[in-house]
């Protein structure tokens, strides 16, 4: 760990960000740009982070196609940020800077949707099923 936190401060006088990532075969440890530990644990239960840092690294978006394909929904790196995401906007919802964000897009895009049942209930079984993730409605999108 120490090894892995001196590069880390080494590159940093150099105004180069490094992450490390540190294993035995069977626990793995995700150390971040700070050289803090930000997840760790058994290789089968971390999987979904070795896969976020490894795409994250080999991004290169040049289009909005480009971001689709690789942060879309679909694939388990788009899944995990959506997730987090809707995460943050859960455990922060009743904050006022947040509901007066979310007030005014209801009020600019939200009705814009204009989504049927079927499309309302489409969205929410993805969710559901892809994301574990439980959207409720007031009737309304």
């Amino acid at each position: 760990m120490k090894q892995v936190q001196d590069y880390i401060d080494e590159y940093k006088t150099k105004n180069i960000l490094l992450r490390g990532i540190l294993t035995d075969g069977g626990h793995i440890v995700f150390v971040d740009e700070y050289g803090q530990v930000v997840e760790q644990g058994e290789i089968e239960d971390c999987t979904w982070m070795l896969e976020v840092w490894i795409s994250a690294l080999a991004l290169r978006v040049a289009s909005p196609v480009d971001l689709k394909n690789y942060l879309g929904p679909a694939l388990s790196v788009g899944k995990a940020f959506i997730k987090q995401l809707f995460e943050s906007y859960e455990n922060h919802k009743s904050g006022p800077f947040i509901k007066e964000c979310y007030e005014m897009w209801y009020g600019e895009d939200g009705c814009a949707t204009d989504l049927d049942d079927d499309a309302i209930e489409a969205v929410k079984t993805f969710a559901r099923n892809s994301l574990d993730v439980r959207l409720e409605t007031n009737g309304t999108w």
